[in-house]
């Protein structure tokens, strides 16, 4: 009984906000007419008060509130939630509510005063699942279409490592080893920028390279075998306890997530 009770509830106010609605919208074109006096503005100006005046404020608030409940209630188990999708797929899930990493190259945040999650940085409702879900996969698919070979990553990382050393040296005329991720990051997009680009900087030319890019491009190197090494030099990724100056990764000698704050190369005998 209740329930049929509760939908009926649902039905009036539904009924009531759309008259409101179509009233308001009516009532607004009758001001802005030119044709004075208005009988339009009476008629709908006159239905929309009744209309608003018929609108119980304990109702609309009880509605509101069993809603924000059930928001609530759906949002406890968005962890839960993501963790059985990911398995459904055979994708691996690291982090803990509310900062995930899907395959190591998907970050995932929720954010729970907004009932929102950024997938590598784009804000969607966290509510219904389905859409959060699609964009991890579409995430997945497009990083690894735009994904370059592991010689290929470490030599652009070497070029603006170099870059970075040789401008603090000319700078604090201090011998510098270390590079800050960040740092590095836009010497290496624009590392990564085709030729046309070069020679005509214009937006249409521009291959986006994001934060998100570097984090994957870290990820597989990580999971290579061997040393990684260029031009006799080691590659060094370290931590960081400062999370606005580092990179939320999956680290898989560790089995499990951190802040990669700088890099730096050492000679490979070191």
């Amino acid at each position: 009984m209740s329930t049929r009770r509760d939908k009926q509830t649902q039905g009036d106010l539904s009924e009531i906000l759309a008259t409101i609605s179509l009233a308001a919208k009516k009532a607004r074109e009758a001001t802005r007419s030119n044709t004075k006096p208005s009988i339009d503005l009476v008629k709908h100006g006159t239905k929309l008060l009744e209309a608003i005046g018929s609108l119980s404020k304990e109702k609309f608030q009880v509605a509101i509130d069993l809603e924000r409940q059930a928001v609530q209630s759906a949002t406890s188990e968005w962890g839960e939630m993501l963790k059985r999708h990911c398995d459904d797929k055979g994708l691996l899930l690291a982090g803990a509510f509310p900062d995930f990493i899907v395959e190591g190259v998907v970050y995932v945040k929720f954010v729970v005063n907004s009932a929102s999650a950024s997938v590598n940085g784009k804000t969607l409702s966290a509510l219904p699942f389905e859409p959060v879900f699609k964009a991890i996969g579409e995430e997945l698919e497009e990083i690894s279409h735009s994904r370059k070979s592991v010689d290929s990553t470490i030599a652009l990382i070497w070029s603006a490592y170099r870059q970075v050393i040789e401008e603090k040296a000319e700078a604090n005329r201090l011998s510098v080893k270390r590079a800050s991720i960040l740092e590095l990051l836009p010497k290496i997009a624009l590392a990564r920028q085709s030729k046309r680009f070069l020679k005509n900087p214009v937006r249409e030319e521009y291959v986006s390279y994001s934060v998100h890019h570097l984090r994957a491009d870290l990820f597989a190197l990580m999971q290579a075998d061997g040393r990684l090494e260029h031009n006799g030099h080691c590659l060094v990724l370290e931590p960081t306890s400062a999370a606005e100056d580092g990179l939320f990764m999956y680290i898989p000698a560790l089995q499990r997530c951190a802040y990669v704050g700088h890099a730096s190369f050492v000679g490979a005998g070191e």
